[in-house]
Parts: structure tokens; sequence; C-alpha cells
């Protein structure tokens, strides 16, 4: 899958950490603004990261069973700021009324 140079292109080099820098810069700016406490600044910042995995998972489905491309982001240099975005659009979810949760909450609210 990766030898296929219109979609892939091989680096040289890991910028794992200038990534994670530019992560650890957006925490400081929300402790600098008071977004966030130094609490929260500290477990935000303290990782140690790891270049993201590439692997390919089979479409079943589809002939000859072609790899999905899945890039695994955990303990990525973006992962923690990742989850603190989805904390914090999970909790502004909760707070709109009327957005249905699945398919079948259209029909519940219309009858």
């Amino acid at each position: 899958m990766l030898s296929d140079i219109k979609t892939y292109t091989k680096i040289n080099t890991d910028d794992t950490s200038e990534i994670k820098q530019g992560a650890d810069q957006i925490f400081y700016n929300l402790l600098i603004h008071n977004y966030i406490s130094l609490k929260q600044f500290k477990n935000l910042t303290n990782c140690k990261v790891k270049c993201p995995i590439f692997y390919g998972l089979p479409n079943i489905h589809q002939p000859n069973i072609p790899l999905r491309p899945t890039v695994s982001q955990i303990n990525g240099p973006t992962y923690k700021l990742s989850k603190y975005i989805d904390s914090l659009l999970t909790a502004a979810v909760r707070q709109i009324p009327y957005l249905l949760k699945d398919t079948t909450a259209f029909p519940q609210l219309i009858d």
C-alpha cells in the first residue's frame, strides 16, 4: 500500500517532537488565558509521544479484499489535544436540546 507513490510520499525526517511542541503551545495559550488550570496543563502536556502507527484493515465486503488505511494516533503528538477537544465537544453537544442522538430518535420525536 505504501509503495503507491501517487498517494503516499516517503519522508526521511520524524517531526513528532515539533508537532508535540505545537500542541503544547496551544495548551500554554489556554493556560495563560485561564481556560485551563495549571494541573490540567501539566496533565495535558506531560506525556511521552511516539510517531503514529500506520496499518491496514481488510475491507472484506469488497472484491479482492483491499486494505483500508488507518493511522493510530494513540500516544501521537496531538493525541491529548484531540481527546481534550473531544471532551469539550461532547459536553457542548449535551446542551443542544433538539439534537437527534440516533436514527430512531426522529420517528420518536414526531410521534
